[in-house]
């Protein structure tokens, strides 16, 4: 974790621009995380910290930097290592605002399908996989997230499908692929 100024690259330009104007600049200094930590591994050194949550959706648990608000309104940075994909209990030590954040998956519009035989299984996978539509995988259904693509390929074969809302973690994220 790191704390850096933010704004200083505007002050910087407009200092540039008008190096004349007598403006007094206020800059946020932003907790900048870089590590995550499992809620089972949060030692008993953290008890006394104040505890928020950060709801967020699969696409949002998949980008590692930026900057990001919880629940409550706390504002802070991540710059995470490549390929960190935030789930549900993951949490962020915030040490400068004694605050731990903790990650919670955001339901998201979703298709539900349930293939009855191990062909129908086999053949909805190909299918959608074959459009290079993310899915996640239960014992008993598929999970897709909404989209026209989707939709549309179910409608032209024929699959059966229902609406609901739900967290999603697609079952491979990000394997690199191309024709």
């Amino acid at each position: 974790m790191r704390c850096v100024p933010t704004g200083s690259c505007f002050s910087a330009i407009l200092r540039k621009l008008s190096p004349s104007l007598n403006v007094i600049f206020f800059f946020n200094i932003m907790t900048v995380v870089e590590q995550i930590v499992p809620v089972e591994n949060i030692s008993p050194r953290y008890d006394g910290y104040r505890r928020e949550t950060l709801t967020l959706t699969w696409d949002e648990r998949r980008q590692g930097h930026g900057k990001r608000r919880s629940d409550a309104g706390l504002e802070f940075a991540i710059s995470l290592p490549g390929g960190t994909v935030l789930k549900g209990g993951d949490c962020m030590i915030l040490e400068p605002e004694r605050t731990i954040v903790r990650i919670q998956e955001a339901p998201e519009p979703v298709y539900i399908v349930r293939p009855k035989t191990p062909q129908e299984w086999a053949s909805y996978a190909y299918h959608v996989g074959n459009r290079h539509q993310q899915v996640m995988i239960g014992d008993t259904e598929l999970i897709f997230l909404q989209n026209p693509a989707v939709r549309s390929l179910f409608e032209q074969l024929h699959v059966p499908f229902d609406t609901g809302e739900r967290p999603f973690t697609a079952a491979l994220a990000n394997v690199g692929h191309s024709h």
